[in-house]
Parts: structure tokens; sequence; C-alpha cells
């Protein structure tokens, strides 16, 4: 009862005020990928389409070095001032394997140096970029023979760098990203042993960053039916995308939404049989466990909600039983958000919604059975699971009456209102996904970052501009004491910063 008591409070505080004040803004993810030839070859294309973003900017520069004294360095290749001028939400780092030539290893002692250097000056940018660190691919050369000094060489990959890259993104909290071991026995992938060129090659390295990108990610998997597909909509519309957005970089959301699937475990009178109960739906359910949420929204019930179909005991036996099914055997365990159903309107007597499909009108999805029976069923669901259940969702409430214009159809909500629910599942959610913290790379961890002081990015648009005059440093952190500035982005260092990027 006081768990009862708690949610009705807390969700009439949100109320219809949830649609119209601002919320955190929904924008959508920058993605930076650093890196060099296999970077430039084209894998984060191949990532990019998997996440919830425009894409992955391709900042790869053939050749590239982290340390500042290679051959051909990342530092002087004027891509850190693009990197720097984007922006970005999360920044992937690929150099290492160009690191390996005998030529720039003779000057090794200063790579974990100049590595963290740039990781410090990356995190320094005022949209505190998510970084993640990726080891190299495999070099298959045969080292048994004379090597050039400008050749790549295996063995310093995995006997040196890889461990260094390792330690690197302990002490600095960045996440990691492995390319080097999974890899070992792909060399078919790798026309020349270094780089690939082909889609599956490009393919197989964009899906093993995503899968390290997930791994580290709190994981919010949105169980729905059409409303949560919301096939009639843009992918950047629906609400699932938007919540990502403004959650952020850490997080992942998943889209289950199943357009006419339900949660009773019966078949709906005069459904086609291949409509069906969520839970019956083996790859949505074997996504759920193999994905393993940290969060898992629910939004079922709409189709449930039908005259002849509608049985109250039925529907929360069965939802009990969906949840325990999958809080019994996931690890981690996740915590659930049932979502109380959106409103559906009656409109000249008839129910908007077409009946297509089904064999009696009492068969129409019913606005009152959500009203009154839907929504405290999920109450008592809630109430009986306060182990499993950490909130729930009301959207019906903020819904109800006038925002009637969201749904011209009565049931399935447009761009406006897809947006609008976003916001007030992001505010129910907000205090709860954010309990997770910070944990070791490799791990799922909202606050793993690096821990480096604040620097100020500036943009030199003239070439009259001295150092001097606008105490700046460049971005590949040396200095700018004297001379004339060419236009770019730089950083300037306060008082106690003035050896972050050094």
């Amino acid at each position: 009862m006081k768990f009862l008591l708690r949610s009705a409070m807390f969700l009439g505080a949100i109320g219809i005020a949830s649609i119209s004040t601002p919320a955190q803004t929904a924008r959508t993810l920058r993605w930076a990928a650093i890196g060099e030839a296999v970077t430039v070859s084209g894998w984060p294309a191949r990532t990019a389409w998997r996440l919830p973003a425009d894409s992955i900017i391709n900042y790869g520069y053939a050749g590239g070095t982290a340390l500042r004294s290679g051959d051909s360095s990342f530092w002087t290749s004027g891509k850190l001032a693009q990197v720097f001028a984007y922006q970005p939400d999360i920044i992937s780092i690929q150099l290492g394997s160009a690191d390996s030539k005998s030529v720039n290893w003779a000057d090794s002692a200063n790579f974990v140096k100049d590595y963290k250097a740039l990781l410090d000056t990356l995190a320094s940018m005022p949209s505190a970029p998510r970084l993640i660190v990726v080891y190299p691919t495999p070099v298959w050369k045969n080292e048994a023979e004379p090597q050039a000094p400008g050749l790549r060489r295996g063995s310093v990959i995995a006997n040196s760098i890889v461990p260094m890259l390792r330690q690197i993104a302990k002490d600095k909290g960045a996440d990691t990203a492995n390319l080097h071991a999974p890899l070992l026995t792909r060399q078919t992938l790798f026309a020349d042993s270094i780089t690939t060129s082909t889609t599956a090659g490009q393919d197989s390295l964009g899906r093993h960053v995503f899968n390290a990108f997930l791994d580290q990610s709190i994981r919010v998997m949105c169980v729905g039916n059409s409303i949560t597909e919301a096939t009639s909509s843009s992918i950047k519309q629906r609400y699932t995308y938007r919540l990502n957005m403004m959650l952020g970089k850490r997080y992942w959301v998943w889209n289950g939404g199943k357009s006419g699937w339900w949660m009773q475990r019966a078949q709906l009178p005069g459904a086609s049989s291949s409509y069906k109960s969520y839970v019956t739906d083996k790859p949505l359910m074997d996504t759920l466990f193999m994905r393993k949420p940290h969060f898992i929204t629910i939004k079922l019930g709409t189709n449930d909600a039908r005259v002849n179909f509608w049985q109250t005991p039925r529907f929360i036996a069965d939802y009990q039983y969906f949840i325990d099914t999958l809080y019994n055997n996931m690890t981690p365990k996740p915590k659930f958000l049932p979502f109380k159903a959106y409103p559906a309107w009656k409109v000249s007597g008839n129910w908007a919604y077409s009946n297509s499909g089904y064999t009696a009108a009492e068969n129409g999805i019913n606005g009152d059975i959500i009203r009154d029976s839907l929504g405290p069923a999920i109450d008592v669901i809630a109430a009986s699971r306060p182990t499993q259940v950490a909130g729930v969702v009301d959207l019906y409430t903020p819904f109800a009456g006038p925002t009637q214009s969201y749904a011209s159809d009565g049931v399935h909500p447009n761009a406006a209102g897809q947006d609008s629910m976003a916001k007030v599942i992001y505010r129910t959610m907000l205090p709860i996904v954010t309990s997770i913290h910070a944990a070791s790379p490799g791990k799922a961890s909202r606050a793993a970052r690096p821990a480096v002081r604040a620097v100020k990015t500036v943009r030199i648009e003239s070439t009259k501009a001295t150092a001097r005059d606008a105490g700046v440093k460049t971005v590949d952190g040396k200095s700018a004491s004297q001379g004339v500035l060419a236009p770019g982005v730089y950083l300037k260092p306060t008082k106690k910063t003035e050896t972050v990027t050094r």
C-alpha cells in the first residue's frame, strides 16, 4: 500500500507539466573515430548504423602514431583541431600499430606519457566525451626476416603496446575495445596483413567495437507494441531513440516494439496466428537474454485491452510470469519499469482504431479498459514485485483528454506525442538509471571517464591573433607562446591546468 501511495504521489506530481516543461535536450549523439590506417579503411561506418547516432565521423590518419616523435604523428596531423570543432560525445582512439615500427618504437619510453596526454587533451573538451581505447589489430609480419624501419611489428603490438593500452585505460577510467585478440585467427580479413578493405573485414571490426561499446554501456531495453515500434515515425522521432539521446553517451536504448503484440499468453480472439503474445516471440526474448539489460521497460497492454479478451487476473499473472522469467534467468538481474498504457479515445461512439483482422467489434482497443482496469493492474503488479520493479511510468495521466491531437487515430502517438512520451519516461527513469556508479573498464558505468581538469577551448579566426594575446596552447600540446596563430581550435588553460596538455 505504501508503494502505491508513493507511486501515485510521484506520478501525479509530474502530470501534464511533464509535457510542457523543458526536459533534457534530445540531441543526436556524436562519435569521432580517431585512428590510423585500419580506421581509415572504413570500420566506423559499419559501427555507425548500429548506434543511436547520425554517424561516426572518421578522423583516421594513415600511419598516425600516438607518439609525438612518430614519423607521422597524429598530434601534428591537423585532425585534433577537427575533432575539437566537432565536439563529440564519444571518441574511439585506435592508435598504436604504427608506433610499433622500429623507427618510432625507439622512443617507446614516451609512449604511455604521450598516449595519456592525448586522452587528457580529448577529455578536456566541453562535451566531456566518453573515451574508448581501441587495441590495434594484429600484424602478421615474419619478424625473423630483416625488418625495414618503417614496417609494423606484430610482436611489439602484442607484447608491449596492448598491455600498455590496457593499463592506460585503467589508469584513466576509459573504456576499451579489443581488436587484437579476437582477430588473431582472422588473417584472411587483412589482405596486406595490416588493413582490410573488404566489407566482411570492416563489418567484423565494426561489430567488435559495437559490442565493446554495449558491454560498457548502461543497457535499457524497451519491450512494447506498435506504439514502441512506431514504424510510422522516422527512427529519430521514436520515443526510444529520443530517450537514448536524453540519457546520453553512457546508455544504449533498444527498441523492442512489435506491432500487434500483447502480454497475455492466450491467443487473442480473431487475430491471425502471426500475431502473438510477446513472451512467445523467441527472437525477441532471445535478444533480451543475449544483451543482458540493466533495465527493461514494458509497454504492453494496449492490445490486451479488448472487451472479448481482457481478463484482469490472467493479465496480472502473465505479466508477473514475464517479469519472473527474465529476472530469474538473467545476469545481471535487470530492473523493470512497467508503463501504464497511453490512452485510447472513442470517436462518434466507435473505437477510432481499426478492428481489421479481428472477428468482432468488441475486439477493438478499449479506452475504458485502459483507464479503469489496465492502470490499476500495473500498480498491483509493481507492488507484488518490489525487488524487480524499480518504478512505474504513467503514460496515461499526462496524455488523457486534451492531448488526443497527439494520436489522430485514437491510439498511436505522432512525432510530437513520441517526443513528449520520451520526456515523461526520462523524468521517471533518471533517478533510477543513474543509481549505477563507476566501475572498472569493461563494466557498465555512467561515470567511467578520464579524471582530468577542465580547460577551455577557443577558436581563433584571425591570422593576426597572437598566442601571447590569446593565452592559448595548440591542441597538440606544444607551446604557442610566440608568433602569430593560424586559424583553428586551441586550448586555453586556467591557472591550475597548465600541465594538462603537456
